[in-house]
């Protein structure tokens, strides 16, 4: 505890301060054995009485080939790491894991303290996440306040190769420089959504159509860092337009 402190309260604090974080706390020895557990690990994780940490934690029987506790305690150094294990009704979880050092008096490391915080749930939102934007029916891809492509959809790839880290304007338009009226600048300057109709370049090198909507997708200080834009391909109905016109001109003269 923090030195100073009256020794009632370092005593109540020693006593019920793991019982009142809002995270899974245990603390380990050097044989990575559970030697105390707050009610919130032991709902998550089950029994913890007279185990280790990876029995615990990932249900196996030998230490973790990349111990982030045995690092701790070689050098003191406070660890994040995401983790995925067994909760105590055996099912996959995920979580994060920050592992931090309890020194002794002579200032070695005695004991680590793992606290948890659980994103299983975190997680299936995002595979469902992951899921929609994947097989949705639009080309979409989402781009940075540099015009970069930081993610592309199935539909997308299909239409304009592997894209990500490349220039939107270069992909989908074969330019050198932004759109003179690009709907995902306007967006990135008014935070609004904007659509507009684009021709561009296929990654077979044939020309495309498409009508894009630009959407906000995340903001910082700086207003808004990425946006998302979602394209519905017209090409069919263009090239059928312009058969039309064709064959109207044709009659025409």
């Amino acid at each position: 505890m923090a030195a100073g402190l009256p020794q009632e309260l370092d005593a109540l604090l020693g006593q019920n301060l793991l019982e009142h974080v809002p995270f899974n706390v245990a603390v380990i020895n050097r044989d990575f054995e559970i030697v105390a557990a707050n009610r919130n690990f032991r709902e998550f994780f089950g029994n913890w009485e007279g185990r280790r940490c990876h029995e615990v934690f990932k249900g196996i029987r030998v230490r973790c080939p990349h111990c982030r506790a045995a690092a701790v305690f070689e050098d003191g150094l406070v660890r994040v790491s995401d983790e995925t294990g067994i909760d105590r009704h055996g099912r996959r979880c995920h979580y994060v894991v920050h592992l931090a050092p309890l020194r002794g008096p002579g200032g070695e490391v005695e004991y680590v303290i793992e606290m948890t915080t659980d994103l299983t749930e975190t997680r299936h939102w995002q595979q469902q996440y992951n899921l929609v934007f994947e097989r949705m029916p639009s080309l979409a891809c989402v781009i940075d306040r540099d015009f970069r492509i930081v993610r592309a959809n199935e539909k997308f790839r299909e239409k304009f190769g592997d894209v990500e880290g490349q220039h939107c304007y270069r992909v989908c338009k074969r330019r050198d420089e932004p759109c003179r009226r690009c709907p995902a600048a306007l967006t990135f300057e008014d935070g609004r959504e904007h659509t507009g109709q684009q021709e561009g370049v296929s990654k077979e090198g044939a020309p495309t159509y498409y009508v894009v909507t630009t959407t906000p997708l995340s903001r910082g200080d700086a207003g808004v860092e990425h946006v998302i834009e979602m394209a519905t391909d017209i090409t069919a109905i263009r090239e059928l337009e312009m058969r039309l016109q064709e064959a109207h001109d044709f009659y025409e003269a």
